[in-house]
């Protein structure tokens, strides 16, 4: 009987490390071009508007494409460094779109700085497919509608 206690203990201890690394990570089960669809699925759900993923090769870093952002998604292990924030400023200013990083397994503060400086939006995709706002930026991705309607509003009232 002690016996069986202990090959259950050592079973549930085996399932819930399993568990752990996966909800800690977020990420396991998922492969990029899944990360790719959840991103551009939540840019709909916020309501960035002409969301389309690029097609793979000379894409320049960017992965998804709305009408005011252009997007890298970035499914590492690791932290994503400053290099990839540079990189999409560079692609972003070439396809004319405001530049955006998102990341499921977050950022170094080298890149968080960067981000601040060169007011590049930056997003933690969480194992929901839910986008979490990094920088400053990231909090003014979605709801382009309702910013559009404004911004005609704006330009035809300066007209009058």
């Amino acid at each position: 009987m002690a016996a069986i206690a202990g090959v259950l203990g050592a079973v549930g201890v085996v399932l819930l490390l399993i568990w752990f690394v996966r909800s800690d990570r977020g990420s396991v089960g998922r492969d990029w071009q899944q990360v790719e669809r959840d991103t551009a699925a939540w840019l709909r759900t916020v309501g960035c508007r002409q969301v389309a993923m690029t097609t793979a090769g000379a894409d320049g870093g960017v992965d998804v494409l709305t009408s005011e952002w252009a997007v890298q998604v970035k499914h590492t292990e690791r932290r994503v460094g400053r290099p990839a924030v540079q990189q999409i400023v560079g692609a972003a200013m070439h396809v004319e779109r405001r530049p955006a990083v998102v990341s499921t397994a977050g950022f170094t503060s080298p890149a968080v700085e960067f981000a601040v400086e060169h007011d590049v939006a930056l997003v933690r995709l969480d194992e929901m497919g839910r986008g979490r706002p990094v920088t400053a930026a990231a909090r003014e991705i979605g709801d382009e509608r309702r910013r559009g309607l404004i911004r005609r509003l704006v330009t035809r009232f300066r007209g009058r």
